[in-house]
């Protein structure tokens, strides 16, 4: 799909913080940032 070759998404939120700090919590959300 080409004109969807310059998207971003973003795992945000609980995934987030979870990928930097595993022995934190884990998380039971996920948000997404689209851009399009």
């Amino acid at each position: 799909m080409v004109k969807f070759s310059n998207s971003r998404i973003a795992a945000i939120g609980g995934l987030g913080l979870w990928k930097y700090l595993r022995s934190y919590r884990t998380t039971e959300d996920v948000d997404f940032l689209i851009t399009v």
